[in-house]
């Protein structure tokens, strides 16, 4: 009786293992299915980038470049949805270290069905899920602006950005507009397991008028690049 009871309660303990071994492993396959991993949420996890920022006015040019930190903070439910803190420092390429206080705080949310993003007060739906190449949403569906068609036009393949290596990335075109007098280009990647890692933002204006005709007006090219990621 002891000898049968010791075997079963091996088969017993196998089956809970498997089983559990199982869940856990579905689990993750769903997130990578769905593509919840291209932005995971945890308290304290930071993505530091290098922002480079060109901006043409008319007349002159700036160039500026600087630091970003963007640190996940507290959780918080606001109505039916849980959001977490965005805190987001930036210091010069002269200083070592980035200010006590964050220079501004925006928020995240990442549902069953969309990463939200609200960036000075607005919301703007980064991702659709799941998230497959050629999906098709409105960026600005939770905002006041006008309707804008966000797609995936890479998902799954490696990229290596800044000389590091990521083995699954996800684009999403955020505007592809290229007129002959307006240029609106904007799009970001995503890496699995770290989150936006980086972001190109170009806006062109050209004269339309006889006396200004094809006289560049406006020019701002601003690109985010990861250079750190981890856990405070």
């Amino acid at each position: 009786m002891k000898i049968r009871l010791s075997f079963l309660h091996v088969v017993v303990f196998l089956a809970i293992v498997i089983i559990h071994g199982c869940k856990t492993n579905t689990i993750e396959s769903n997130d990578m299915y769905a593509g919840y991993d291209y932005y995971p949420l945890a308290e304290k996890q930071f993505v530091e980038y290098q922002v480079y920022d060109t901006l043409y006015n008319g007349s002159t040019t700036t160039d500026t470049t600087y630091y970003l930190k963007e640190v996940i903070g507290e959780q918080m439910t606001v109505g039916d949805e849980v959001w977490y803190k965005v805190n987001r420092y930036t210091r010069t390429l002269s200083s070592t270290y980035y200010p006590i206080q964050p220079d501004s705080v925006w928020s995240v949310c990442r549902n069953s069905r969309a990463l939200i993003r609200k960036e000075n007060n607005f919301d703007f739906v980064r991702i659709s899920f799941p998230a497959k190449k050629g999906r098709l949403w409105d960026g600005n569906a939770r905002n006041v602006y006008d309707s804008i068609a966000y797609t995936i036009s890479v998902e799954g393949k490696p990229a290596t950005i800044n000389n590091q290596a990521f083995s699954r990335t996800l684009t999403v075109v955020e505007s592809n507009r290229n007129f002959l007098y307006e240029v609106n280009q904007q799009s970001a990647i995503y890496a699995s397991g770290v989150g936006m890692v980086q972001r190109d933002y170009l806006k062109l204006e050209r004269g339309s008028q006889p006396s200004n005709l094809n006289t560049l007006l406006y020019r701002q090219r601003k690109v985010t690049r990861i250079i750190a990621h981890g856990s405070e």
